[in-house]
């Protein structure tokens, strides 16, 4: 099951915020606090290796409910209130997890691709001046060009 890291993120995330309920969320600090110490030690919790996921509609829906369970806890809204996703999240000024996750998604996917390409170049660079100093028979030779802080700028 590709999704099972995902869901084992979800149940920590929801046994931390049961530990917290007692002193924290039923406490008399104010909402702004509550919120960001949830920022700060329940989504890391949730979000640890995040851009690794193989993420579906199905999974980011799961975070975006497990979220917004906890911003409920946290905010003290009682069930039968019957209010809708979007107005917790007006209340709560918070985001959607599953955005947060395709954003680091797409940033691992940047930087990957970006060193990918970067390791490419490095190698033709490399392999352009091997076959040039093969074919002159100069291999043994210092190139003057590459001495200094950056010996593969002027290939």
């Amino acid at each position: 099951m590709p999704g099972r890291e995902v869901l084992w993120r979800i149940g920590i995330a929801r046994t931390c915020v049961n530990l917290l309920e007692k002193r924290i969320w039923k406490s008399s600090i104010r909402l702004d606090t509550k919120i960001w110490l949830y920022k700060t030690y329940i989504v890391p919790v949730l979000m640890y290796g995040c851009e690794s996921w193989t993420t579906t509609r199905y999974l980011c829906a799961r975070i975006d409910a497990s979220d917004t369970w906890a911003l409920v806890k946290i905010l003290r809204i009682p069930y039968n209130r019957h209010i809708t996703n979007p107005q917790v999240r007006a209340v709560s000024r918070c985001p959607p997890l599953s955005n947060m996750v395709m954003k680091r998604l797409l940033a691992f996917f940047g930087c990957t691709s970006h060193a990918v390409l970067l390791m490419k170049t490095i190698t033709m660079q490399l392999l352009l001046r091997f076959t040039s100093l093969h074919q002159t028979g100069n291999d043994l030779q210092e190139d003057p060009t590459t001495r200094g802080s950056e010996p593969l700028s002027r290939i």
